[in-house]
């Protein structure tokens, strides 16, 4: 698990598996942000050392490369709910509840290009070796998909805190 803060909110849950029901999920200001969760996508790769499934945002949103991430929505029964959806939404793949396993903490910021406010509850996914980059079905959100060597990954993403998640992600794969 990454040390994370606490819970930004009373009332937000401490566990993945918690239900969210009549949860305020915050409406994207500095006084209350977001729910996002966030998702970093490993499997083991022929090398030593896993590999990492690096999505590209569109150019007008970004261009930046990134994992799976998105809004809680009302209609989630929890976090990890949540996760597996958005995962189906952001790349097709369909995925067992216990290939996500939390990383723990919260994490508030600013959208880059939106410049609303979010905090994000981060997710791990071990992936089967099915999951390539080939395999992915890209939503609208994204132009590209990659397999990286983990360090070709973490050299490729823009944000400090996304290469700490990702090699905690990787972390949690190799014991």
């Amino acid at each position: 698990m990454v040390a994370g803060t606490p819970a930004p909110r009373a009332g937000w849950p401490d566990s993945i598996d918690a239900p969210l029901s009549g949860l305020d999920l915050g409406d994207a200001t500095a006084d209350r942000p977001r729910l996002v969760i966030e998702v970093w996508m490993v499997r083991p790769g022929d090398e030593p050392g896993p590999l990492a499934l690096l999505l590209r945002r569109r150019p007008e949103q970004g261009g930046f490369w990134q994992g799976v991430s998105g809004r809680v929505e009302m209609t989630d029964a929890t976090l990890r709910a949540a996760a597996r959806r958005e995962v189906l939404e952001e790349t097709g793949f369909d995925l067992p509840d216990e290939s996500f396993f939390d990383l723990g903490g919260w994490t508030t910021f600013q959208g880059l290009m939106s410049g609303r406010w979010f905090v994000k509850r981060p997710f791990g996914l071990l992936l089967p070796g099915t999951a390539t980059a080939a395999a992915v079905t890209l939503s609208d959100e994204h132009d590209a998909a990659e397999d990286l060597a983990l360090d070709a990954a973490l050299a490729r993403l823009a944000f400090e805190d996304n290469r700490v998640l990702l090699a905690a992600a990787a972390r949690r794969m190799t014991g």
